[in-house]
């Protein structure tokens, strides 16, 4: 039977071999990073909702400037990076989640936040994705028959109760959102680099100074969590969907 240090060696052998076939500017700007010096066997990825699996796949959404020639499931190892990665929650905010919006980009309100786990792993740099120094994105390619596809597993909830925006002389108004965070990971997860979240559920509120319309995961001095109980966390939830469809006859909020 191989032992773990015998299959990590050959998985890299493979995303070593995978990278080898890419092109230069793959190659000058991208590194392998593996589980064991991240110490973390898996990525975060958040989602509107989560799908069974994952496949590596050039995203729909990525800017004009990002590469456009690897397939890949861009994921992060924090969640305020899969927040700033994804880019979107303000819009989604400012969309709000009555029923026309449900219908046209199956948005309830918030995201599912699930984990994917991996041995290696591709980092890009700014050069091949403009913010993933801001976000710590990272890259799950498909270089062995066991990373044909990624099986994801449901550990949470997110949902974003407010935006306010800070104006300010000379410079962009600095936007500040109010984030209720369910965990139902036994370990937790890390909210960002040096914060971790336990098993249950939290506000956060991040402020993110403007560049590019991101943040930073590492700018901690503007985040802050509390921990809260289930009620505090349904209560806001269920308010949340009260601006929802008035047509179902079950909650939104219930279902997601």
């Amino acid at each position: 039977m191989n032992t773990q240090q015998e299959i990590m060696t050959q998985d890299y052998e493979d995303i070593r071999n995978w990278m080898a076939l890419q092109s230069n500017e793959v190659k000058d700007n991208c590194v392998i990073v593996d589980s064991e010096s991240m110490q973390q066997d898996y990525m975060l990825h958040i989602d509107k909702e989560m799908p069974k699996v994952f496949i590596p796949m050039m995203p729909r959404s990525a800017a004009l400037t990002e590469n456009n020639t690897v397939a890949r499931i861009t994921v992060a190892p924090t969640l305020i990076g899969c927040f700033i990665g994804y880019s979107r929650a303000e819009d989604d905010f400012m969309e709000g989640s009555h029923k026309n919006v449900i219908k046209a980009i199956n948005f309830k309100g918030g995201y599912d936040i699930c984990i994917l786990p991996f041995r290696h792993a591709i980092q890009p740099s700014p050069k091949m994705v403009y913010d993933s120094k801001r976000s710590g994105e990272h890259w799950l390619v498909n270089y062995n028959e066991q990373t044909r596809e990624y099986v994801p597993e449901k550990i949470g909830k997110l949902f974003v109760s407010k935006v306010s925006y800070l104006a300010r002389t000379g410079n962009m108004p600095k936007p500040e959102f109010e984030i209720y965070i369910e965990v139902d990971k036994a370990e937790g997860i890390l909210l960002s680099p040096s914060i971790h979240l336990k098993k249950g559920y939290h506000i956060a509120t991040i402020s993110f100074e403007r560049k590019k319309n991101v943040g930073s995961s590492n700018e901690e001095d503007n985040f802050s969590v509390v921990e809260i109980d289930k009620e505090s966390y349904d209560k806001v939830k269920r308010l949340s969907a009260s601006l929802l469809s008035h047509a179902e006859n079950k909650p939104q909020y219930l279902k997601w």
